[in-house]
């Protein structure tokens, strides 16, 4: 499984991966980090997302269009919306038929039964689907699906993406870096606990709490915390 370090606007250089995340509307005003996910997307996989979950807005239709066209990632992921399904399901149709970019559906429901349902919908129409963390109180539910797909299968062409991290230690991720459409998860916590001065694995339940301007950290303390962040991301991609 890999790991995609989802890193600060100004700190977007600071880590070289094959398997990158990053968002829209950050590419859409800050040219260079456009241009390094471009570059990277000719390399390996880059992984496009936008920033609902920061600004509780989605991204205009036209605004991830543009993004799409100045970037080129490998993937980017359809809009969705929370724990809604038949809305989820509805947004990936409407954006299909808008990019010839290949689309993650992310896999939404209100209960597990739906989660389960939509994914099966989108194992037919892509492939690439992101599980997400849900909320708190339903995070493991993604790992109850995996243990389901470890006992029946996909196609071998299925590409799971495990949208956010649910622990600080991974460890709920970790115990399923055995399968194979399992490609990656992203997250900010090693870099978060970079800039909260912590190497990890120590103390680690309370490291990785994301500072609340962390996309915009300026370059400087990046780079001042770049051995940390570089330690940090090594360390959670050797336990994966």
């Amino acid at each position: 499984m890999k790991l995609a370090a989802i890193m600060p606007e100004e700190a977007f250089d600071l880590d070289e991966s094959d398997y990158n995340f990053c968002f829209a509307e950050i590419a859409l005003r800050n040219p260079r980090y456009a241009a390094y996910y471009r570059n990277a997307a000719k390399r390996g996989i880059v992984i496009m997302d936008t920033m609902v979950f920061e600004h509780q807005r989605p991204l205009s239709t036209p605004d991830w269009l543009d993004a799409i066209d100045i970037v080129r990632p490998t993937v980017t992921i359809a809009m969705d919306v929370m724990q809604n399904a038949e809305e989820t399901k509805q947004r990936y149709r409407l954006l299909r038929q808008l990019t010839s970019t290949p689309l993650m559906a992310v896999a939404q429901g209100a209960t597990f039964e739906a989660l389960a349902d939509c994914f099966e919908y989108f194992l037919e129409r892509t492939f690439w689907i992101a599980l997400p963390v849900q909320v708190v109180e339903r995070r493991q539910e993604r790992f109850k699906y995996l243990d389901f797909l470890r006992a029946v299968g996909v196609p071998s062409t299925t590409n799971i993406h495990l949208l956010g991290a649910s622990r600080d230690d991974l460890l709920w991720e970790r115990s399923y870096s055995d399968l194979r459409f399992v490609r990656g998860v992203d997250t900010t916590k090693p870099v978060a606990a970079a800039l909260n001065g912590i190497r990890l694995p120590s103390d680690i339940d309370e490291a990785t709490t994301r500072p609340q301007a962390y996309f915009t950290t300026p370059r400087q303390r990046c780079i001042d915390a770049q051995e940390k962040i570089t330690s940090n991301i090594s360390y959670l991609r050797w336990i994966l």
